[in-house]
C-alpha cells in the first residue's frame, strides 16, 4: 500500500471512530451491556491528524456521500493531493503513553483519548511494531449520562478503591473538552452501580449534579445513599491549572482518610 493510502486510511479510521463515539454518547447506558474495554492513548496523536487540512477534506467527502459507497480510491479521484505530512512509526510510539497528573492527592489521566482495539490495529498497524497489550486498557461505559472510565487503585492497606473517571458527553467531539473533570471514588463497583441506577441513569450530567446538590466548582463532597456515605465526588476546576496544590484544609485530610480506610 502506498504511503498516501496508509495516511488516508488513518484519516478515514479517525472519522469513522469519532462518528461512532458521538452516536454512542447519545444513547442511554445499560451497565450490563453498554461497557467497553478501551485503550487510553495520548490525545496529541489524534489532534495531529484531526486538525490537518487533509482531514477536513476527508470529512467533507464522507459527509457529502452519506448512504453512498465511499473509498480511499474514490476520494483520491475527486481530490488533488499535492503533499501530505504523516508521522513516522518511531514518533507514533511516543504518543502511546498518556499523561498522568496528581490533583487533590488523586492521580488521573490527562491529555488523553480513548480508542478500541480495532482502531489501534487499523490506525497504527503492524508496521509500527506496537504491542497493544502494553497500552493502558480500562473498562469504560459510554452514553448520554457521560463517559465513565473504571480504574482500581490500591491503598496503603493493600485494599482496592474504585475510581470512576468522568467525561461529559458531547454531541460533537471536541478534543479541547475531552478531559476528566469529575472523579468518583467508591469502595466497591456495586456502590457505583447503585448510584448510577438510582440517580444517573437516563439523565444528563447537569440533571444528576442538580439532584445530588453537587457544587460545580473545585472541591470534594460526600456521596450519600440512605444516610450512608458510599463514596466521594471530586470536581476538578480548570482554574487549578492541573497543579497538585499543597492543601492543608479539611478537604485534603478528609480525602486521605477516606482513601486509607
Amino acid at each position: 500500500m502506498e504511503k498516501i493510502d496508509l495516511y488516508l486510511k488513518k484519516l478515514f479510521t479517525i472519522n469513522r471512530y469519532l462518528k461512532n463515539l458521538e452516536f454512542n454518547m447519545q444513547q442511554p447506558i445499560d451497565l450490563q451491556t453498554s461497557q467497553y474495554n478501551l485503550y487510553i492513548i495520548n490525545k496529541d496523536i489524534i489532534g495531529y491528524y484531526l486538525y490537518s487540512d487533509m482531514y477536513q477534506s476527508v470529512d467533507t467527502y464522507i459527509n457529502n456521500n452519506i448512504n453512498k459507497e465511499i473509498s480511499i480510491e474514490d476520494f483520491k479521484s475527486r481530490n488533488t493531493i499535492t503533499n501530505f505530512d504523516d508521522v513516522d512509526g518511531e514518533m507514533i510510539k511516543t504518543f502511546i503513553e498518556p499523561e498522568e497528573l496528581m490533583i487533590k492527592n488523586v492521580k488521573f489521566f490527562n491529555n488523553f483519548f480513548i480508542v478500541d482495539d480495532k482502531f489501534l490495529q487499523s490506525f497504527f498497524g503492524d508496521e509500527n511494531n506496537i504491542n497493544i497489550n502494553k497500552i493502558v486498557n480500562k473498562q469504560t461505559f459510554i452514553g448520554k449520562e457521560g463517559i465513565f472510565i473504571v480504574d482500581s487503585i490500591k491503598n496503603e492497606q493493600e485494599e482496592y478503591k474504585k475510581y470512576i473517571y468522568f467525561i461529559k458527553s458531547m454531541p460533537k467531539i471536541s478534543l479541547e473538552e475531552f478531559r476528566i473533570n469529575k472523579i468518583y471514588i467508591f469502595n466497591d463497583i456495586s456502590e457505583f452501580e447503585s448510584e448510577f441506577n438510582n440517580y444517573m441513569k437516563g439523565k444528563t450530567a447537569e440533571k444528576y449534579f442538580a439532584i445530588r446538590n453537587f457544587i460545580n466548582k473545585g472541591g470534594i463532597y460526600n456521596i450519600i445513599d440512605n444516610a450512608k456515605r458510599i463514596g466521594l465526588y471530586i470536581h476538578i476546576d480548570r482554574i487549578e491549572n492541573y497543579e497538585d496544590k499543597e492543601e492543608t484544609n479539611e478537604n485534603r485530610n478528609y480525602l486521605e482518610k477516606f482513601l486509607s480506610n
